[in-house]
């Protein structure tokens, strides 16, 4: 995200820093740079609390931060649900027994916050893999409207 300041015909652009964007389970800094073991140090020298993690940088806007004021010290993880897009289907012994109505469920969803000590600690145990399932069961977290 860029923020434009305007002072004495000079244009400087302002930009976030802790967002990463998420590219087939592997993780990016809004430059570019791939989170791996080699430059995993450049997440604490962001020197922030937390990041944001979304599918692109075009998805990310001023709202998605609003949820920023939400993490409390207990939690590593901050999710969004939207509306699920999927059918839903009860399965039983490998067949489908009744089809759901999606509209009665949501789904986890991006953006999402997670704590930078957490994420750390998440990426070094996976190999540097991001999975949001896996992130989720083994992270405290909590559900806020997106």
């Amino acid at each position: 995200m860029q923020y434009f300041l305007v002072c004495n015909e000079s244009i400087f652009i302002l930009m976030i820093k802790n967002i990463l964007i998420l590219k087939n389970n592997l993780l990016y800094s809004a430059n570019g740079e791939k989170v791996s073991k080699e430059s995993i140090t450049f997440l604490l020298d962001i020197n922030e609390q937390y990041f944001l993690i979304d599918k692109s940088l075009e998805q990310v806007n001023e709202s998605s931060f609003r949820n920023e004021r939400n993490f409390h010290s207990d939690l590593d993880l901050l999710v969004t649900l939207e509306p699920s897009s999927d059918s839903i289907k009860k399965v039983s012994d490998n067949l489908i027994t009744e089809h759901l109505d999606r509209n009665k469920y949501k789904k986890i969803s991006y953006p999402i916050f997670v704590r930078t000590s957490a994420l750390i600690s998440y990426l070094e145990s996976k190999d540097f893999f991001w999975n949001l399932n896996e992130a989720v069961s083994e992270m405290n977290y909590a559900i806020v409207s997106a």
